[in-house]
């Protein structure tokens, strides 16, 4: 059942962005100044919601990737800034294959992840997401490790918006992670079964059609 809700969340993404190619108008554009305001009107605020993951494993018999849900909290501040709040950095075990580096984040503490907005439409209100790498400090192999994980940014597919239900969906997409800065910078492709994608439990302030 998680792994239908979640495919049904990545179904609305896919529906609301089949257009890129054919449609310019659904490609990031810069607002005005009072577009932007009328989009973080729109979306401005603290929220609830479900954060749906993949687990790093997959079904036996059908090799379809295993996702897992939790309850997570966010704000959207400013025209520019979003914070996802207490995320469990267990999440982020899937994005490596050093079983030493995933123990040791699957113990971390959870963390604050700061990202970076940018308005793109206002009715409803879109906006791309630029997670600002986070950088930890893990002990393991018997050494002390500057552990970051990237994201992908700039990327059309990691962004956030109203949905049809009035309520707000964000996605991002993590890259690789790097270890004492060594690694590969990113993934030569996003790797959609590593989505991270959230549904907030409140509605969004969107304005009556006039």
């Amino acid at each position: 059942m998680k792994t239908f809700k979640y495919l049904a969340i990545l179904v609305f993404a896919v529906l609301a962005f089949t257009s890129c190619d054919s449609d310019p108008s659904w490609w990031p554009r810069t607002l005005t100044p009072e577009e932007r305001q009328s989009a973080l009107k729109e979306v401005k605020g603290d929220y609830h919601g479900k954060m749906t993951f993949y687990t790093g494993k997959n079904d036996e018999k059908t090799g379809r990737p295993i996702y897992d849900s939790l309850k997570v909290e966010w704000s959207i501040i400013s025209d520019s800034i979003l914070i996802i709040k207490n995320l469990p950095s267990k999440v982020l075990v899937p994005n490596t294959s050093n079983t030493l580096l995933q123990g040791a984040l699957a113990s971390a503490p959870n963390f604050d992840l700061k990202c970076k907005i940018s308005f793109y439409q206002n009715d409803p209100a879109q906006f791309l997401i630029n997670p600002v790498p986070p950088v930890f400090k893990l002990h393991y192999a018997d050494k002390d490790h500057t552990v970051q994980q990237l994201f992908f940014v700039d990327n059309i597919l990691s962004f956030g918006g109203t949905t049809s239900t009035h309520n707000l969906m964000l996605r991002i997409i993590p890259g690789s992670i790097l270890v004492d800065g060594n690694g590969s910078r990113t993934f030569a492709r996003p790797e959609y079964r590593r989505t991270i994608t959230f549904i907030s439990d409140e509605k969004v302030n969107r304005p009556p059609k006039k």
